[in-house]
């Protein structure tokens, strides 16, 4: 309903102005919001074609507030890779990210801009992982300056968003503010942009390699350790329905690059049939803030076979 923004003016002076949005882009995570008149300094725009490989890169923004005091924050890392993920550019760094630096800038060596950084991935195929930080590239932000600056929204998906895998016969819906990382016949990521929240499912349709569940689960419990700090399970159980389903749940805290983490895990077994682990995740100031979300997509399960 408002939009205000700290800046510096010419004469180094701090002050709040107020602004107002213009237009946005859900697919490229990217708005322009017009301030009001006043003599400010821009940041120079660069490209990605004045970066490579390994290249140093600085992350600023405000993380964490309640453990900053809401002050700036400034990491430095490398860029990894530059690729286009599906829906746009992307600059994956290695400086590190955080809740609360999604839509702060990318900056090279030299000062220039040159990414908006955006989401962070934590997981891939089960193991825990460092380094996989994602910023929008600066050059897809020109290209959608002039559409941006339209004053009409771009529409995005009209809130939630159904997910259906017609190979194994479910589906389940992915909540409005969440967005969807990665997806394959056999596991699906989503993260939730405003806490750092992530779930993740993973599919098991052959465990013949495994002589009990228990194995099954254990071998996934302790791949799952891999790179985490400060590691405590917290609870776990188990538990065996009519059906025959087996479940394990495990629920744990650690700390990974410096924040600390809540992690719930779910694996249920199914002898005759495929095996699901479901992984939820939050930083712990966040965990309470995104549970409605976790709670929302497992409620939505659906098993149309």
């Amino acid at each position: 309903t408002s939009i205000w923004v700290m800046v510096t003016d010419a004469t180094g002076i701090e002050q709040v102005v107020s602004a107002e949005l213009l237009g946005t882009d859900y697919d490229v995570d990217l708005a322009v919001i017009r301030l009001e008149d006043g003599r400010y300094v821009p940041a120079h725009l660069g490209s990605i074609n004045d970066i490579k490989l390994g290249d140093e890169v600085v992350a600023l923004g405000y993380p964490l507030p309640d453990e900053t005091d809401t002050s700036l924050t400034v990491t430095k890392g490398i860029v990894s890779n530059i690729r286009n993920d599906g829906l746009r550019v992307v600059i994956q760094h290695q400086a590190s990210v955080n809740p609360g630096n999604s839509g702060g800038p990318l900056v090279s060596s030299d000062g220039s801009v040159i990414g908006v950084n955006t989401y962070i991935l934590r997981r891939s195929q089960d193991v825990n992982i460092e380094g996989f930080n994602m910023a929008v590239a600066i050059d897809e932000a020109v290209l959608r300056i002039e559409q941006l600056e339209t004053e009409t929204v771009v529409a995005g998906p009209a809130g939630s968003q159904v997910i259906v895998s017609k190979t194994y016969g479910f589906s389940f819906t992915i909540p409005e503010g969440w967005y969807l990382l990665y997806e394959a016949e056999d596991a699906y990521h989503a993260t939730d942009l405003a806490t750092g929240a992530l779930f993740a499912l993973e599919i098991d349709a052959d465990t013949s390699d495994f002589d009990s569940s228990g194995e099954w689960a254990i071998y996934w419990y302790l791949l799952g350790l891999a790179g985490l700090e400060d590691y405590v399970l917290l609870d776990s159980s188990y538990d065996v329905d009519p059906d025959g389903l087996e479940t394990y749940w495990f629920i744990e805290s650690y700390v990974r690059g410096g924040v600390e983490y809540l992690c719930g895990e779910v694996f249920v077994y199914d002898p005759y049939g495929e095996s699901i682990r479901f992984y939820i995740e939050a930083p712990v100031d966040f965990f309470e803030q995104a549970s409605p979300g976790f709670e929302s997509i497992l409620d939505s399960f659906s098993d149309s076979s």
